[in-house]
């Protein structure tokens, strides 16, 4: 029997060392360190003889309830990671828990548009495992004045691909949590990239993506939704999230209030993403 499990050992070493492709388990980059079997899944080494991960999770003490060497919370016929970030099962969608029914309200006087009603209240998880609150108002009831779209705002439409409604002081432990990195210059920006718009305070006001950019302010420009606005648009990246002032001006946030960061990882091709944005509000967009 000890033969038998040496020799298996053996030939899976070979069968790996000589495939064709360096990119075998769950697309990651294969190598053959002096006849081992590793595949490089950037935070640590995966191990396809065992199978298990060489090292801790470097991310480990977010979660002490868990084993520093499991793999998307030792669930993985449930849950997958393919880019390293917001939690979401085999088939792609964001894990949510539902944890009670609560009070939802929103105005816009400027466009006399507001929304107000009791909905489904819960959280969905980082890439480490911090809740995010979110309102999932598909499920309840919202009164609304004009046609507007409840279901989603700028913070879910940029990171939950408009499945759900985020409050801006969630913002902060995605962006840390699941790895985006900043970019300081504006010449670095990318399509795809996220825009985060501050107050003077820091308190993040709004969140839009880079649809296109030549490296220049004046270049670039971001899709994005606003509030319960009825559909999403795209602008400069300057007027991305222009306010009155009370005074009956429309002010700019100023460029040293605008933040750009890169997701850790895009897994679908740039068009593919807004595609897919643009279908899901779709389907969700509908006077209320």
């Amino acid at each position: 029997m000890g033969n038998g499990l040496a020799t298996y050992y053996k030939t899976e070493t070979r069968s790996n060392a000589y495939n064709t492709t360096d990119r075998l388990h769950t697309g990651k980059e294969f190598h053959a360190f002096d006849g081992l079997s590793w595949h490089d899944n950037a935070a640590r080494f995966h191990d396809t003889l065992f199978p298990r991960f060489t090292t801790v999770d470097p991310l480990a003490e977010h979660a002490p309830d868990v084993s520093p060497y499991v793999y998307c919370g030792n669930n993985p016929l449930r849950f997958i990671d393919p880019s390293g970030m917001i939690e979401r099962d085999k088939n792609g969608k964001i894990v949510y828990s539902h944890e009670s029914m609560k009070g939802f309200n929103y105005e816009d006087k400027e466009k006399g548009l507001s929304a107000t009603g009791f909905v489904e209240y819960g959280f969905i998880k980082t890439d480490i495992g911090n809740n995010i609150n979110v309102y999932n108002t598909k499920n309840g009831f919202v009164n609304a004045e004009g046609v507007v779209d409840a279901t989603t705002n700028c913070f879910g439409f940029v990171f939950t691909n408009g499945e759900f409604w985020i409050q801006g002081d969630q913002v902060e432990t995605i962006l840390k949590d699941d790895g985006y990195a900043p970019i300081y210059d504006i010449k670095d920006a990318q399509k795809e990239d996220v825009v985060i718009y501050c107050a003077e305070s820091g308190e993040i006001n709004h969140v839009a993506t880079i649809s296109a950019t030549d490296g220049t302010y004046k270049g670039t420009t971001v899709y994005g939704k606003y509030g319960i606005d009825p559909a999403p648009t795209t602008c400069g990246i300057e007027e991305g999230y222009n306010r009155p002032d009370g005074h009956g001006n429309i002010v700019q946030t100023p460029t040293s209030h605008i933040h750009i960061y890169r997701p850790p990882e895009k897994d679908k091709k740039n068009d593919d993403n807004k595609e897919n944005r643009e279908r899901i509000h779709n389907e969700n967009i509908q006077p209320l």
